[in-house]
């Protein structure tokens, strides 16, 4: 972690500017770089960015829109609120890659087919983009990051580029495209399934399948400059020998949550007291509720809202735990609406509309039993 902490802010620190920018040469190449997946979950969807070598200017640089600097005030609030702003910051291209090269990722680069005119006019823009009033930019996961700013970058190098519009052989929704990248069975990708709303289990069309980069490198792959291809070459700088695969874990949801299944059946077979089970389920449910209201309401997150998850992270449980004060008839209507409420969610699962994860299940049927019994305790008083 110090390693990883020392090479950010080397990296964050090479940034300087030209006197006077320099004039490409016939030499130079401009590329696109893609990055394999990591083993963080910040970096499991992998990476892009842009290198610019002219040996004879001896210019090796990578142009990185991938950098955000964790010391900005309110770091923090404006990351939970959606409001984080990112940076282009320029790398040199041996430090950039032997980081990956550190982490087992693979590397893909693709020279572009670009003249020295739009070569040049593409550093121009780099150049000034990278400059300190110029650099930060508003954030989006899907629509506005390191993958999607290579092809707004590239388009201005000439009018005459084509990006292939129908280029994803299957397209998918953005959840399945996140999901497929994720071990679903793993506290990342649960919390991303959690906080994310109905919105994302639309089928995303190929120009949206561009936030990732792998599918940057197939766009580019199926473009054109005038009558000839947009990529001139290809080839892997680094290949992946880093696993992206799953393991098995004992703490892992579907363990934690099948556990807590398990120990609600065998308290209720046993007809003992559930009230302090009952109450810590449902003050945990509750909390996530809020959360999700948060997230929903309070935040510029668009993609967390209209989530359905809220039907079992209910904050209506929080007025169950203090059932002693309120009325009998109150408290029994608020059993049968969030009951209602999680019946839904099979039929919203299977019409579509969102997909729940599925280590959930367990803890949701154990919501279910609990708050049954917890109605009919509620109707013999």
């Amino acid at each position: 972690m110090k390693n990883k902490i020392l090479i950010f802010f080397t990296i964050l620190l090479f940034n300087f500017s030209w006197a006077q920018i320099p004039y490409l040469s016939k030499e130079a190449k401009i590329s696109i770089l893609t990055c394999g997946p990591g083993e963080e979950l910040y970096s499991k969807f992998g990476h892009s960015a842009i290198r610019v070598k002219d040996p004879v200017n001896r210019m090796d640089l990578i142009y990185n829109y991938g950098v955000f600097d964790f010391t900005q005030p309110n770091f923090y609030l404006n990351f939970a609120k959606g409001r984080l702003d990112y940076m282009l910051v320029r790398h040199r291209s041996s430090d950039f890659i032997n980081q990956y090269r550190i982490e087992g990722r693979s590397v893909v680069e693709q020279e572009l087919n670009l003249n020295t005119q739009q070569q040049n006019k593409l550093l121009q823009f780099l150049e000034n983009n990278a400059k300190p009033e110029n650099r930060t930019y508003s954030y989006h996961f899907f629509f506005n990051n390191c993958a999607t700013k290579m092809i707004d970058v590239i388009d201005l190098a000439s009018s005459d580029i084509n990006f292939e519009e129908e280029f994803i052989p299957q397209n998918k929704s953005f959840r399945a495209l996140i999901n497929d990248r994720l071990d679903l069975n793993s506290w990342g990708a649960l919390g991303i399934d959690i906080a994310l709303g109905s919105k994302i289990d639309n089928v995303a069309t190929d120009y949206q399948h561009r936030f990732l980069p792998e599918n940057i490198e197939l766009q580019l792959k199926n473009s054109s400059i005038g009558t000839e291809a947009l990529v001139a070459s290809q080839r892997e700088l680094i290949p992946q020998t880093k696993s992206n695969e799953s393991s098995f874990s004992v703490v892992s949801p579907l363990v934690i949550f099948s556990l807590i299944l398990v120990i609600t059946l065998g308290l209720i077979i046993k007809t003992v007291s559930i009230t302090y089970w009952s109450s810590t389920l449902f003050g945990l449910a509750a909390a996530v509720g809020v959360g999700i209201l948060f997230l929903w309401f309070l935040t510029d997150h668009d993609m967390t809202q209209n989530n359905f998850n809220i039907l079992w992270a209910n904050p209506l449980l929080l007025i169950l735990i203090a059932s002693k004060k309120i009325k009998p008839k109150l408290i029994k209507a608020i059993h049968l609406i969030i009951l209602f409420g999680i019946l839904f969610i099979p039929i919203i699962a299977l019409s579509g509309l969102q997909s729940f994860n599925f280590t959930l299940y367990p803890l949701i049927t154990s919501l279910t039993i609990l708050l049954v019994k917890s109605y009919l305790n509620t109707s013999r008083a």
